[in-house]
């Protein structure tokens, strides 16, 4: 089943059923979900009578967007072979509601003790999703950032490295959360990705000492 475009953030469910056309009635003895979290109210001994159905809804998350599929396989103990195993998929593309540009930030070289910046501009083709923007977060701590602009439609994040930063690889992220009114809120992840150097002109006057 192929729902077609479903915005980031909100429920995702279909409804679906199992029509039971063999001469007796059949039990559902396991089910299997391709992720844990994936909504689903039919349960493991579900009776399924002759000539009738049995319906359920299943679901999966939006919080990622892009191309998704959820695999539901239930089994049951029918004599027909065909009914032993019941495999359902539900597929949707999920569609982001903030869009980042850039959506990684590549810092590159940085030489430590000197402070550099970059800007990720946040658009969305709804407005009131950036105007309950509540938050941008470093996930590890090592990078700092800061809103810079913050206008209908736009919204400006300076990613810095702050003069402290230790040598090594820069691995981190920053968390952005929309809050809605009705809806689940919305969250954006941009790695940020790069390395702190020594400063070459430090190495150069230590090896000149007498």
């Amino acid at each position: 089943m192929d729902v077609g475009k479903v915005p980031q953030g909100d429920s995702l469910s279909h409804e679906f059923a199992i029509y039971n056309s063999t001469s007796r009635p059949i039990t559902v003895t396991a089910i299997q979900r391709s992720c844990g979290c994936e909504a689903l109210d039919l349960v493991v001994g579900t009776v399924i009578p002759t000539g009738e159905p049995v319906k359920f809804r299943y679901g999966m998350p939006t919080r990622q967007h892009g191309h998704r599929a959820a695999v539901l396989r239930v089994f049951t103990d029918s004599l027909d072979e065909s009914f032993r195993e019941i495999r359902i998929v539900l597929r949707a593309e999920i569609i982001a509601l903030v869009e980042a540009s850039p959506c990684l930030v590549q810092c590159g070289n940085v030489v430590q003790g000197q402070q550099r910046s970059w800007q990720v501009t946040l658009t969305s083709a709804d407005p009131q999703i950036l105007a309950g923007f509540r938050s941008a977060t470093p996930v590890h701590g090592i990078v700092e950032c800061t809103v810079k602009d913050r206008s209908p439609g736009k919204l400006v994040v300076s990613v810095e490295i702050p003069l402290s930063a230790p040598l090594g690889r820069i691995r981190d992220s920053i968390l952005l959360g929309f809050d809605r009114q009705l809806n689940l809120p919305v969250r954006l992840t941009i790695p940020v990705d790069g390395e702190i150097i020594a400063d070459p002109k430090l190495d150069i006057q230590y090896l000149q000492t007498p």
